[in-house]
């Protein structure tokens, strides 16, 4: 290799892991957020407090913390559209597994059932 190509080389690979570290801690500070958020939605949703949404967000870094934390959280879901007599399709399940394979998918999957609950409550 010439000494243009190899420092052309040099520099792509110390651009691709700058990349991939901002990557890493971009997606890091989403998941912190996302657990904060929807862990105090979620609380409001069901009408309780039983987890904090701090304890949640430090606990989300831990690696698939995240999977389980989806999951227990569809799963408050679902119990408060049962208790308030909603006939909605438990999201549990597709939750869990959206949360090992997408987890922004989860997310999204959250919001939209916590949002559902909140029209149902306002039409009350």
């Amino acid at each position: 290799m010439s000494a243009l190509t190899q420092t052309l080389w040099e520099l792509l690979v110390e651009l691709g892991l700058r990349l991939a570290i901002g990557v890493v801690l971009s997606n890091a500070v989403l998941v912190i957020y996302f657990a904060w958020d929807m862990t105090r939605r979620v609380n409001a949703c069901c009408g309780n407090a039983d987890e904090n949404p701090l304890e949640q967000m430090g606990l989300a870094l831990l690696p698939f913390y995240f999977v389980y934390w989806a999951w227990r959280q569809a799963e408050r879901l679902d119990e408060a559209a049962r208790m308030r007599g909603l006939q909605l399709t438990a999201v549990s399940l597709p939750c869990l597994l959206l949360a090992a394979l997408c987890p922004y998918l989860a997310v999204w999957m959250l919001e939209d059932r916590a949002a559902a609950l909140d029209r149902a409550a306002l039409a009350a």
